[in-house]
């Protein structure tokens, strides 16, 4: 009888801590979404961008995540040939106002705002340059990052509605009605109670 006791008490605690980590989470990707949907709006005005540059001897190698024009951009930079007395690593974010003459570079392929491009060239002072970037639209990320709370809400919603049980976690009160075996919640009383004849 012991063990079983035990066993049931460590299956509700992994069941409430399971249910605590999926709440954090769905937390988090909401927050996450909510960030994007900004960007996405201010993409619109303005280019904004992080980098990071490793600076060698004589190469250059940059990574930047750019928003602009309602699309993400990923690009890598390359550029080969040039001297350079300061090497190391540098972040940077940088934002600059959206014009329509900004040209990114040569696409590959385009497909409902997806986008895969590249360039290249040379140039006395730069030496050789090669530059990759994929494009996403703000769109994408925005949807993937919505559907962890729109499931969570739709089932809070629907456990919500059912009477019976715990407001907090959904576990059946019908055996214990004075408080919930699984997270100890005790719940509000009914409003009209019945009336004993």
């Amino acid at each position: 009888m012991k063990d079983r006791a035990a066993f049931s008490f460590r299956a509700v605690g992994w069941e409430a801590m399971r249910r605590r980590v999926g709440n954090i989470l769905c937390g988090a990707s909401l927050l996450l979404a909510l960030a994007t949907a900004g960007v996405w709006v201010r993409s619109y005005w303005s280019a904004d961008g992080v980098f990071r540059s490793v600076t060698g001897r004589s190469t250059l190698e940059e990574w930047e995540l750019r928003s602009g024009w309602g699309r993400m951009f990923f690009i890598h930079n390359e550029f080969h040939g040039w001297v350079n007395d300061h090497p190391g690593t540098e972040w940077r974010f940088v934002s600059k106002s959206i014009n329509a003459d900004m040209n990114i570079g040569n696409r590959s392929w385009n497909c409902m705002g997806f986008e895969r491009g590249w360039m290249q060239g040379s140039g006395p002072n730069l030496g050789w340059a090669q530059m990759n970037y994929f494009a996403v639209p703000d769109w994408t990320p925005l949807l993937m990052l919505s559907i962890a709370p729109l499931i969570w809400l739709r089932r809070r919603l629907r456990r919500g509605f059912k009477p019976g049980l715990c407001p907090v976690c959904g576990y059946d009160l019908r055996a214990t009605p004075g408080r919930c075996p699984e997270c100890g919640t005790i719940p509000a009383a009914p409003e009209h109670p019945a009336r004993i004849a």
